[in-house]
């Protein structure tokens, strides 16, 4: 006797859904000054979401797991012979031999979706470099805390030859909370004492998020997250 089963080795990488729009509020407070330059701290916080849809068909390694029944040492007889003396009944105790692995033998087609809310607050100093009379450039790098609120559900068929097919569901809710680091630079045009706006570009890298259900996993890479930002801001 046999049964089959897919390993947990088959995955759909890769999935995209860029570029995601945010919004993001920031609080910069001057603590002193070198020479023409303005040190200081700032705070932020952001927000952004990011839906993930995968239709892809998925490989993965099959096993056969094999299982022999003694006999008892005792041949079968042959059909239309006749019982002259009793023979013990077919051992219920399986003997297990090696197992077989199929490359890619089981095939899962299905749908997945993942959503998910990212709440970020950035924390670090900051560095204002005047370049000309109304344009500056302003560095800044620090701590980056992430909040992420996710949905993941799926719908499955995994088919093996020589094996019935299996339909596996799943749906729920998950929340983690990650730390990690940012560096970022902006270019900041005065249009008054006041007001000015802001371009500029950010990186930030804040590890894995892993949200798993009913034995699926999907996984949010946050290890290297690039932002590009436009701003108005006003000094009080």
């Amino acid at each position: 006797m046999s049964s089959s089963s897919a390993l947990a080795n088959g995955a759909s990488k890769n999935r995209e859904d860029d570029p995601q729009h945010g919004l993001e509020v920031t609080y910069s407070r001057e603590l002193g000054r070198l020479e023409k330059t303005k040190l200081g701290i700032e705070a932020a916080f952001n927000f952004t979401d990011v839906t993930i849809k995968d239709h892809g068909t998925v490989f993965g390694d099959a096993s056969k797991a094999r299982y022999a029944y003694s006999l008892g040492g005792n041949i079968p007889l042959p059909p239309g012979s006749v019982i002259t003396e009793s023979y013990p009944l077919l051992s219920t105790i399986p003997v297990p031999l090696s197992p077989i692995t199929v490359q890619n033998g089981a095939v899962t087609t299905g749908n997945r979706r993942f959503d998910a809310d990212i709440f970020g607050v950035r924390l670090g100093p900051y560095w204002e470099i005047p370049m000309c009379e109304r344009f500056s450039f302003l560095l800044s790098g620090g701590l980056s805390v992430l909040f992420v609120s996710s949905d993941f559900k799926f719908s499955e068929t995994t088919s093996i030859s020589d094996s019935a097919s299996q339909s596996k569901s799943g749906a729920g809710s998950h929340s983690d909370v990650l730390a990690g680091s940012y560096i970022g630079g902006n270019i900041v045009y005065a249009l008054s004492e006041a007001v000015s706006l802001s371009a500029g570009a950010q990186y930030q890298a804040a590890g894995h998020y892993s949200h798993v259900e009913s034995g699926k996993k999907a996984e949010l890479d946050l290890g290297q997250s690039f932002f590009l930002s436009v701003g108005l801001g006003y000094s009080f």
